[in-house]
């Protein structure tokens, strides 16, 4: 109901924050995400991904919800689309015991998005896993 001042259009049933990448611990919860996805494996230690995505709500009525679960002022009908976003992850397995993994991740607000205060994204993540 637009009319009511409440933004009550979402259940966060299952809230993990990094859904889709890394991004989601600083980015919208409630979207979908569709695109392209590459992977490409060169060697059995080394795997490569990138992907684009288009991100929208489900429903023009939607507001943008972002982490943990909270809507975003000002986005309650007014934009489906939300972001654009690039990802490129490569994991590359040094040896049984340790498994390098780096993340690059870029979101980028909509038109509308930005003008209630939407801005670009960029993260870049290193992991390092030691197995005993």
């Amino acid at each position: 109901d637009l009319s009511d001042g409440k933004a009550s259009t979402f259940s966060p049933i299952f809230q993990n924050a990094m859904y889709f990448d890394y991004t989601g611990t600083a980015s919208f919860a409630n979207l979908r995400s569709v695109g392209p996805n590459l992977t490409i494996t060169p060697s059995k230690r080394v795997m490569l991904t990138a992907a684009y995505a288009w991100r929208s709500t489900e429903r023009q009525a939607d507001a943008v919800y972002v982490q943990p679960a909270q809507s975003l002022a000002g986005t309650a009908a007014c934009c489906r689309a939300v972001a654009r976003a690039l990802r490129v992850s490569a994991n590359w397995r040094l040896n049984r015991h340790v498994t390098l993994f780096e993340e690059y991740d870029n979101i980028d607000p909509s038109q509308d998005l930005r003008g209630v205060g939407g801005r670009r994204t960029t993260l870049l993540i290193t992991n390092a896993q030691v197995k005993f």
